[in-house]
């Protein structure tokens, strides 16, 4: 597929790996919403509609991949590169957008410890870095800036924390270790790690350690 789409709606072209898409083509094998997407983006008669889903959207990812290099595809090459291509799903997970204080951090990776991946693309600012780290300092024992190469001296300039670690997204689409990351295990603050469990997390920690979990109103849990 090569399509003839302008740079600014690249970003529109994102939309389309949405979870409600991905949701209404597996329920229903259609979507109205990519049919929406694809006609706003007026590219319906670029595109063969009748093609294998998988082909279509590698095509797209590709696209995507290759001329807008934006936050969904470094969460993807940190999915790939990192999480299956360095650890086990036996005992590894991620979770991506996990709040964190006053942050959402971008990815998150526990196995054994906790390593936050904060993506600060070309088209990001560092203006909330700093906030950022703090927040991430409480609860994530390493923190990772992933940045495209061509903006490290800029990150350089601006990061003041010696326990941050910098990997950078090459040129030939690799992720390359530029500083190793440090332990902020003396920084962690316990309310601020409960507060990002579910309910179901902390009853099954409760119950563990107190082989107990007091009956009380949800309004008291």
């Amino acid at each position: 597929m090569n399509l003839n789409i302008s740079e600014n709606k690249l970003i529109d072209l994102v939309k389309i790996f949405s979870p409600t898409i991905i949701k209404e083509l597996s329920i229903n094998g259609k979507s109205k919403r990519l049919t929406q997407i694809l006609n706003e983006l007026n590219i319906t008669n670029q595109i063969d509609l009748k093609q294998n889903l998988g082909n279509f959207f590698n095509e797209v990812y590709k696209i995507i991949f290759n001329n807008y290099k934006n936050e969904y595809i470094y969460k993807n090459v940190i999915i790939k590169k990192i999480l299956l291509g360095r650890h086990s799903l036996n005992t590894a997970f991620l979770l991506n957008e996990l709040r964190v204080g006053n942050s959402k951090a971008d990815s998150v990776i526990f196995n054994g410890t906790s390593t936050v991946y904060e993506i600060k693309s070309e088209y990001d600012t560092f203006n909330r870095l700093d906030n950022q780290i703090e927040d991430y300092k409480k609860a994530f024992e390493y923190i990772y800036i992933v940045i495209p190469e061509k903006i490290l001296n800029k990150l350089e300039n601006v990061l003041k924390d010696n326990n941050i670690g910098i990997i950078v997204l090459t040129s030939r689409n690799t992720l390359k270790k530029i500083k190793e990351a440090k332990s902020n295990k003396i920084t962690f603050e316990k309310e601020i790690i409960f507060d990002i469990l579910n309910q179901n997390e902390y009853k099954t920690i409760v119950n563990n350690y107190f082989n107990n979990i007091p009956e009380v109103p949800n309004t008291r849990v």
